[in-house]
């Protein structure tokens, strides 16, 4: 909710200002180590998918503004990620091991070894992610991540984890801000608990109690309704 309103408040200053949706898209973008986040996307649909992020590396961290968000994904390099592109894509311990959780499409990793049709990813940081084999046909490689339709589902918390004891947790090992938006269910485990990547760097399960109703994944609506938010 605290993510959603500074949305709100940055789109009602924006249309204020007369900045259309077409002028945002010039130059709404940001870069870390994990890519490109196209902030228009983001902003209109701030939903528990990565559909607004854009895999890979750009060299020069101080990129021309000017440049729309689509010439600046022209200039990513993609190789060395990789992302889950079918529907219950199995995630092992080992090649030909034990299932640990199924995934849902576009679940992004880093490359770390590859062998014998198989690959493990590095999802999340080396101290507070997840590494894991995956069959190599069940993937896509570098650019090919961008033609896979992310299919996260949705959720809600049964209480908001503000103050909680899951949130305090989340943050103190972050060291940052856990806002809903940016936590994604990426699995179910093989005991039937979610598995959760939370702001691209941490894997964890959520306590059970906290988890409420999912709902298949929320892409864009029309945005010139934008200000008609959806309830969640």
């Amino acid at each position: 909710m605290k993510r959603q309103i500074c949305i709100i408040l940055v789109m009602i200053i924006l249309t204020m200002m007369g900045v259309s949706n077409a002028e945002m898209s010039d130059s709404l973008f940001d870069l870390d180590e994990t890519g490109l986040l196209d902030l228009e996307v983001y902003m209109i649909v701030p939903y528990k998918n990565n559909d607004a992020w854009h895999y890979g590396r750009i060299a020069d961290k101080e990129i021309d503004s000017s440049l729309t968000v689509q010439e600046a994904i022209a200039l990513l390099d993609a190789s060395g990620w990789a992302c889950t592109k079918t529907e219950n894509t199995g995630l092992y311990d080992a090649p030909n091991g034990t299932v640990l959780a199924t995934c849902f499409c576009r679940v992004p990793g880093t490359v770390i070894a590859q062998k014998d049709g198989w690959t493990q990813l590095q999802i999340g940081s080396d101290e507070l992610g997840l590494k894991g084999w995956f069959h190599s046909e069940d993937l896509a490689f570098g650019a090919e991540t961008e033609e896979v339709i992310c299919s996260f589902p949705s959720f809600e918390f049964l209480e908001f984890p503000d103050e909680t004891a899951f949130e305090k947790t989340i943050e103190e090992k972050l060291g940052t801000t856990f806002y809903c938006c940016d936590a994604w269910l990426i699995a179910k485990k093989s005991d039937g608990d979610w598995l959760m990547l939370i702001n691209q760097i941490m894997v964890c399960t959520p306590p059970a109690n906290q988890m409420g109703e999912t709902w298949p994944t929320e892409h864009a609506w029309d945005k010139t309704t934008w200000h008609e938010w959806p309830d969640e």
